[in-house]
């Protein structure tokens, strides 16, 4: 089962003979890759590859690589090793050897086109050629990087030829001539036409017709003049996301002509403008602008997605009864403009969000949405008004 070596002490003149258990074994040769030449074993060349030969065992076998055109010799592998050409082989035991060749000088031809002629570019390892079609030369077995850039107002939609699929960037091997198209198609577009009543403007994008591509998603802005509110949006609005907010979107499925609606401002009333940064709303009154009469009490409510606290309010925030509280109320002496502020709960914290009935508040810590570390011991203090008494605490208790 292979070369067997054996030890023997030299203390006299000693003959020794090899007998081999097996009386014969095989010997495979083959060459990589195929068509690249041959291997004639002991001057014979085999009609195809792999193949194998029986041989007695001991016999030293001739192996003769012979590249074909365009192929040069590199190298054996398997039970042999190294470059050595001829070399013999000694067989032992089961033998496999395979010959391999390096092509020499052989090199390919790729050619890339566009469809439309219009519709985009192929960058080929980056670079775009300045005409199509045009070809390119690169060595056997070379990899090829290619893109395919879509101009303006087109898409691109797929590969043809030597490449298939949508998948750009995309890479070729230059293991034969090779042809690819990358083929584009004209992106829909679709017209916006926006206008306004008297009392304000459509600010974003602007007032006119406009034009974009299908599906592309359009924020619409509606600003009021000094002493006027926004109303609403009126005319194509089925695909606008809240028609009551000046602040929204669009989305484009189709040529929408739509209104901003602007109404005046009573004397004796004012502007409330609510919104919020990621992590929450303003869930009471809502988000955008609301008119109320002089000295009304509005309630404020914050709501926080989860994982998200409620900070605090900002902006007009003078006659907002508590800014660190989520919910609160502010008193309409003025056009105001708030914020409600939102931030992340870090991994390993819990929100207390504390409030009260009527006839005292809770002190300490307040009455809001407060953040503490996992088992962190947190003091609470209720502080009943003049002939009132607190009762209990209820809730998450």
């Amino acid at each position: 089962d292979g070369p067997q070596t054996h030890n023997i002490t030299m203390d006299s003149d000693k003959s020794v003979t090899a007998y081999c258990s097996v009386p014969s074994y095989n010997l495979t040769v083959d060459v990589n890759p195929g068509g690249s030449g041959n291997v004639t074993v002991n001057g014979t060349t085999p009609l195809s590859y792999p193949n194998t030969t029986t041989w007695v065992c001991g016999d030293s076998v001739t192996l003769n690589a012979t590249a074909a055109a365009n192929y040069s010799f590199d190298h054996w592998s398997g039970s042999l090793n190294g470059s050595a050409n001829p070399t013999n082989i000694t067989v032992d035991s089961d033998k496999s050897v395979t010959a391999h060749f390096s092509a020499i000088g052989v090199t390919y031809n790729l050619t890339v086109n566009v469809t439309p002629g219009v519709g985009g570019d192929i960058e080929v390892n980056s670079v775009a050629p300045g005409s199509y079609p045009n070809t390119y030369t690169f060595n056997d077995s070379e990899l090829v990087n290619l893109n395919a850039v879509p101009a303006g107002g087109y898409s691109f939609v797929n590969w043809t030829g030597n490449l298939t699929g949508n998948t750009t960037p995309t890479n070729i091997i230059m293991d034969s001539d090779k042809s690819v198209t990358a083929n584009f198609a004209v992106v829909p577009t679709h017209n916006l036409t926006t206008s306004s009543t008297a009392g304000g403007n459509v600010t974003t994008p602007g007032e006119g017709t406009y034009t974009y591509n299908a599906s592309e998603v359009v924020a619409l802005v509606a600003t009021p003049d000094t002493n006027f509110s926004f109303v609403n949006w009126t005319g194509n609005v089925g695909m606008i996301d809240d028609v009551n907010s000046a602040t929204t979107n669009i989305t484009m499925n189709g040529n929408y002509s739509i209104v901003a609606n602007f109404a005046e401002i009573p004397a004796g009333t004012y502007n409330l403008t609510t919104s919020s940064t990621a992590g929450g709303n303003v869930t009471t009154p809502g988000e955008g602008t609301y008119t109320y009469n002089a000295s009304e009490v509005v309630a404020l409510v914050a709501t926080p997605d989860t994982n998200f606290s409620f900070v605090n309010w900002t902006g007009n925030v003078g006659m907002i009864d508590d800014v660190n509280s989520a919910t609160t109320n502010i008193t309409m002496n003025g056009n105001y403009s708030i914020v409600a502020n939102f931030a992340e709960i870090p991994a390993g914290t819990y929100n207390l969000t504390t409030s009260s009935t009527a006839g005292g508040n809770v002190t300490t810590p307040g009455e809001a949405t407060y953040t503490y570390n996992a088992s962190e011991v947190v003091a609470l203090v209720a502080t009943p008004d003049t002939n009132y008494s607190f009762v209990n605490w209820t809730g998450d208790v």
